[in-house]
């Protein structure tokens, strides 16, 4: 089923759409992005998407803002039902189990963490972000063109 360009299968309202999420920064310019994974629970990549954070993140809160994003960006479709983070900030996950996400229509959200060398794709999702503009407001789902 594909809905505003994410294709979803049929199968996930009861099984759990994995979402690997990661964030980049440039000390530099200051610039942080995401970049986050969408896939079925057997591992088949659904979408990616990339965004530009910009300024006013460190790492840390880039990480937190990215998985906040993806979690927003499931919520408009209605067959998703659970959803399994992944994440190789260790940091982001305590910040983030400390405090209620907004779940949405969701059974369940869990935050996972991952070694970093199976965070690849979405590491360079992230850095791809770095390439889009940053928008000026916050926008609906989280997801910048």
């Amino acid at each position: 089923m594909n809905l505003g360009g994410l294709d979803l299968p049929e199968t996930t309202t009861s099984t759990p759409l994995k979402v690997h999420c990661d964030a980049s920064h440039n000390h530099s310019t200051e610039i942080s992005s995401g970049g986050v994974v969408f896939s079925t629970h057997t591992g088949v990549p659904i979408d990616t998407v990339p965004f530009n954070l910009g300024k006013g993140y460190d790492i840390n809160s880039a990480e937190e803002e990215t998985i906040k994003r993806a979690i927003s960006i499931l919520d408009s479709y209605n067959q998703v039902q659970h959803i399994k983070v992944y994440t190789d900030s260790k940091v982001s996950i305590e910040s983030l189990s400390n405090v209620e996400l907004s779940v949405g229509n969701f059974e369940s959200v869990t935050l996972d963490w991952i070694p970093r060398e199976e965070n690849m794709i979405a590491d360079a999702i992230a850095n791809k972000g770095m390439e889009k503009r940053a928008h000026s407001s916050e926008p609906k789902y989280g997801i910048c063109d």
